[in-house]
């Protein structure tokens, strides 16, 4: 394990997440997204007056989706996970603190009601420095996590704090490293690059400060996040950026609203993460249903035994290779001999959709020798087939691959033989691989010659093809 991982576990940036909101006048303006209010339902009379769709504002939909967030991580982490929201506008003012008892969505909202609407448009003192420095002075606040190592470090000077950039030599092994996520509107990139050149004086000007403090903890590792916020209409894209000083991972998040799961959490090395759907389905929900659509039939294709073939390639982390060995030319050297002929259908091939007349053929001929005993079991497998055949046996007497009866008796077992001798012939890489072929073709050759020979040759061709199968058995 890499000591920046090992950093990242022990003291994981995500202990301390502050969201820093935009509360500024821009933000009670219309996110242009339209909420249907009117239910679906048909059976309203012809004077019914339907209901005016509506649009929230960037500001609920800001708080909505941070307060969704708030409540995942804080189901799922319920104490070593904190997280505070900032509002900025003409002030800043914090909705709750680290302390436990405010980590829960009903004091926030409690608090925000005390908030009050956004300041008049008028008012040109809105910054979001005010929310960032106030996000700061939180960040160099220990929780009761940190006083407890810092404690328990018998490193830790009199003054709980290490140094970050000047004003003494660190040490205590105690690592302060946290998180900013800050959502605003801000018109082009270059207002974007002054918002985070501006942080980061303020945060080294913090860090001097809470070196000469003794309550204040100096930020190690700060991960800074921009969400740029526009309503639908606007032109400009909603835009993330990332300032950090160290490699961390973070997945933001966008949801969206409807009855279809768009997005999914899941759990990597200890943290959450939210991953956006690129269908409008998941594979927690049920498959699709079972029915006709433009790729033909669906109950048609080998689903199962595509199945199959993907768990017989799945690639594996081993232990270490020896030299020379290359793993990846032989694991795609197996991949392109199982597909060099694999229909996709069940409709279009005989020797797939009754195995256990052709196994081990199968699976033997795909491999890159065939040994004596191998060949054996093939030359079985065809001595077989020829005997059900001299039987007049029906090959697939039930196909559900086919509609109607099908084709007749005679015509399924060209079509086998074609197919088998087929595969064969794209498997032909050995010596052994060469004689089951020509054994394929020998016995081919003579049950096409016993079904269309006339009536005073066929009592012959049929001894002879018999006396050859008990000499072969």
């Amino acid at each position: 394990m890499s000591s920046s991982t090992l950093i990242h576990k022990l003291y994981p940036a995500n202990h301390k997440t502050v969201f820093v909101l935009d509360h500024s006048p821009y933000f009670g303006i219309s996110s242009d997204y339209p909420i249907e209010l009117d239910p679906a339902d048909k059976s309203r009379g012809p004077g019914f007056i339907p209901i005016a769709p509506i649009c929230k504002s960037l500001w609920t939909s800001t708080i909505e989706a941070v307060f969704e967030y708030c409540r995942i991580v804080w189901d799922i982490f319920p104490d070593r996970k904190l997280i505070r929201v900032i509002l900025s506008d003409v002030q800043a003012q914090s909705l709750n603190t680290w302390n436990q008892e405010e980590q829960n969505l009903v004091h926030c909202m409690y608090s925000l009601t005390s908030i009050g609407s956004h300041p008049p448009r008028q008012n040109a003192e809105c910054s979001m420095m005010y929310g960032l420095c106030s996000a700061l002075e939180a960040m160099c606040e220990p929780t009761s996590l940190q006083s407890e190592k810092l404690k328990q470090d018998p490193n830790t000077p009199s003054k709980h704090n290490t140094s970050v950039g000047g004003g003494g030599e660190s040490t205590s092994k105690i690592l302060n490293r946290c998180r900013i996520i800050c959502v605003t509107s801000c018109a082009d990139v270059g207002a974007v690059e002054k918002l985070k050149a501006t942080f980061h004086t303020e945060l080294q000007n913090m860090n001097k400060l809470a070196t000469e403090s003794e309550h204040l903890f100096p930020v190690h590792f700060c991960h800074l996040v921009i969400i740029n916020v526009f309503p639908c209409s606007a032109k400009h894209a909603t835009a993330l950026y990332n300032m950090q000083y160290q490699e961390t991972p973070f997945s933001p998040v966008l949801s969206t609203g409807g009855k279809v799961i768009s997005h999914i959490l899941t759990s990597h090395g200890g943290d959450i993460f939210m991953h956006t759907l690129s269908t409008g389905r998941s594979i927690l929900e049920d498959p699709p249903s079972i029915s006709e659509g433009y790729g033909g039939r669906v109950t048609d294709y080998r689903i199962t035994d595509f199945g199959i073939l993907m768990r017989s390639n799945k690639l594996m982390a081993g232990r270490r290779v020896p030299p020379g060995e290359k793993l990846n030319d032989k694991m795609k050297s197996k991949l392109e001999r199982q597909t060099l002929y694999w229909p996709l259908t069940i409709s279009s091939t005989y020797i797939y959709n009754n195995k256990q007349l052709f196994e081990p053929l199968l699976t033997l001929v795909q491999k890159e020798e065939i040994s004596d005993g191998a060949l054996i079991q093939c030359n079985q497998c065809i001595f077989n087939l020829v005997a059900l055949e001299a039987k007049h046996e029906p090959l697939l007497p039930n196909n559900s691959g086919t509609r109607g009866k099908g084709p007749k008796r005679d015509e399924q077992y060209r079509q086998m033989w074609n197919e088998l001798e087929h595969l064969v012939k794209l498997n032909n890489r050995s010596d052994n691989h060469a004689k089951l072929l020509q054994t394929l073709l020998d016995f081919k050759n003579k049950t096409h010659t016993a079904s269309s020979s006339n009536s005073s040759e066929d009592k012959h061709i049929k001894v002879d093809l018999n006396q050859a199968l008990r000499e072969l058995e």
